[in-house]
């Protein structure tokens, strides 16, 4: 036998343990990232089995390495996971889930709000860090060569045990649907297999809908537009307008009554709820999208998906929304956003929507800005020109970004508002940001109206969606005159937006409290418009009479006088406890609703709906 060939021969365990120390400080350490990760997330212990279930994985990369270079492959797996895991924290603090897969095929995206990223770690990625430095100080450390061993020990064994070792969690991930999968307590890994999985079964559907799917959609349609959707005096009320629609970011509805040392915070936007149409029980339905998701509900009056969101998942998607229906109607379509026009596909998206002209970052300019972008006053002078040299009538949507977290320091111009003890916290910080956003949009209007333009269109602000992070929320609950109210029912009613809609030359005001979502927005201004909906939109006119619905991707729903939060249900608005079998009808038809929208965005099928001569 060649001297310099390993024995053939069983090591001992020590030795087995010796030669594969890499592969085993791998699967300890992944794991230990993944305890650090939930606990710091406040999500409890993960699940013991799945978590080092999952954590088998990267140890088997590591595996399949050559000795020689096994200690570096250590450090490379130990330091993806880390970022990875840090990623995961950062993301679940905003959205509530995991990273999803998809992310990672647009890697621009996160380059785009590194220093918001960099803002969300804090403390939690603390544990991550220190694993990673560990594992560099072990792969240096470890350079003597260990015992030479036939290549079934150093290789095959360790690499078939953690094969093994990450069966349970493959498994699980197979069996078990995504949607029921519990991804928050399996751990970031576990919820990586399981989106991994999901992907993979999508991949293999057929780009068709079902017969049965279409005849789904179809009668869900049909039963819709059998109501009389010109049943009220709103109807046609401002037809012939221009439309400006300001998306706001993380406009709380709750703002609108906030008042800290005795001044309100955005008193511009009292006012203009006091003079227009104030609609006060808009939910929130965005999902793990977010931004991205307010503007398919706005602008395709479609649900987001369960999973990842429409920007990122479907890029591409064929849809029918809001300047369609108004281009027969000869207006102009005209979108702008001041960020950069790839995160979340924006400019694709944007194309898709029907907008003829957008404008993003580089046509905008320089200025003074603040977190993603330029501020929201410096946004909207720059606006103002673009919009006046449009053809009449016009559909401007604008879309602002100075309410975005983190809610750090801001500039010396925005601390006109006296804060007390709120001063220099997360929350003071995000009352000075909303009360110079409210500043800015009555610049707007004033400069609107010295152009001669207010008289002629009908102005519309809404929230994209509402916002907690990092805020003093028992600060908030008593703001909101909901703090004595079981949690998960003070949680769904502070999930409101506002929507303020001013129709031309109006000067009274009407309170709405028809109970929506963002999903009923465009249905809203087409109605106002005097314009029939596109057969595909899902919402409804919030002037029309009914109780309405507000089915949130999540699982809440609130409508019929009821709510129903995820795990109980209450009275709408009072909140009196209810058996849980009250709420069954109403979760039925959120869920039909949702399933519809899921199919129509899956399969693109809002074209066939509206334009049976196919895409544009």
């Amino acid at each position: 036998m060649d001297r310099r060939s390993p024995p053939l021969t069983p090591p001992s365990f020590p030795t087995l343990l010796r030669v594969n120390a890499s592969v085993v400080w791998t699967w300890l350490a992944v794991s230990t990232i993944t305890w650090a990760v939930q606990l710091s997330l406040g999500l409890g212990h993960p699940s013991q089995g799945l978590a080092l279930s999952s954590a088998a994985l990267p140890a088997a990369l590591v595996a399949v390495c050559p000795p020689r270079i096994r200690r570096w492959c250590m450090l490379a797996v130990v330091a993806a996971s880390g970022l990875l895991a840090a990623a995961d924290a950062m993301y679940h603090q905003v959205i509530g889930d995991y990273l999803p897969v998809r992310a990672f095929l647009a890697p621009g995206q996160a380059w785009a709000i590194r220093g918001y990223a960099a803002g969300l770690l804090g403390a939690g990625g603390g544990v991550p860090a220190l694993v990673v430095a560990a594992t560099a100080a072990a792969a240096l450390l470890s350079r003597r060569p260990g015992p030479r061993v036939s290549r079934r020990w150093h290789t095959a064994l360790p690499l078939a045990v953690c094969l093994a070792g990450s069966g349970p969690a493959l498994g699980w991930a197979w069996l078990v649907s995504p949607g029921a999968a519990d991804t928050q307590t399996g751990g970031f890994l576990y919820a990586h297999v399981v989106d991994t999985r999901r992907i993979v079964g999508e991949s293999v559907m057929s780009r068709d809908p079902t017969p049965e799917d279409m005849d789904r959609v179809f009668r869900f349609v049909e039963r819709r537009d059998a109501g009389d959707a010109r049943a009220d005096s709103w109807f046609g009320s401002a037809a012939g307008s221009n439309v400006l629609m300001i998306q706001v970011e993380a406009l709380n509805a709750w703002l609108l009554d906030a008042e800290v040392e005795g001044e309100p915070v955005v008193p511009f936007l009292r006012s203009l709820a006091a003079r227009g149409l104030a609609f006060t029980n808009v939910f929130d339905d965005t999902h793990q999208g977010r931004s991205s998701d307010s503007d398919y509900l706005v602008m395709a009056s479609q649900h987001p998906l369960e999973r990842d969101a429409v920007s990122m998942t479907l890029p591409n998607l064929d849809m029918v929304a809001l300047p369609d229906a108004l281009r027969d109607r000869g207006y102009a379509a005209l979108s702008a956003h001041a960020h950069s026009p790839g995160f979340w596909n924006s400019a694709m998206r944007h194309e898709r929507y029907g907008f003829q002209t957008s404008l993003f970052e580089a046509d905008l300019g320089p200025g003074e800005s603040l977190g993603f972008g330029l501020v929201d006053r410096v946004f909207f002078e720059r606006v103002v020109p673009h919009l006046a040299a449009l053809p009449h009538p016009w559909l401007t949507w604008l879309i602002t970004l100075t309410m975005h977290g983190a809610h750090g320091p801001v500039p010396s111009s925005f601390q006109v508002l006296p804060l007390g003890p709120l001063e220099g916290s997360a929350l003071g910080n995000y009352l000075l940001k909303a009360h110079h956003t409210d500043s800015a949009l009555e610049e707007l209007v004033d400069s609107l109206d010295a152009r001669g333009l207010l008289d002629s269109t009908t102005l519309v602000v809404y929230g994209d969606h509402t916002e907690s992070y990092e805020l003093d929320m028992a600060w908030v609950e008593r703001a909101a005159g909901v703090a004595s109210l079981r949690h998960e029912v003070r949680r769904l009613l502070l999930d409101r937006i506002p929507l303020i809609i001013v129709p031309p030359a109006s000067t009274e005001g009407v309170r709405f409290g028809t109970v929506g979502g963002l999903l009923d927005v465009a249905p809203t201004v087409l109605h106002l418009l005097g314009a029939e909906p596109p057969r595909s939109f899902l919402g409804r006119s919030l002037t029309l009479p009914g109780p309405g619905m507000a089915a949130q991707a999540s699982g809440e729903v609130v409508g019929d006088g009821l709510m129903w939060t995820g795990a109980a249900c209450f009275t709408f608005p009072d909140a009196a406890p209810r058996p849980l079998r009250a709420c069954d009808d109403l979760r039925a038809r959120a869920r039909q609703q949702l399933e519809v929208s899921w199919l129509i965005t899956r399969y693109g099928l809002s074209g066939r709906l509206d334009r049976p001569t196919g895409p544009r």
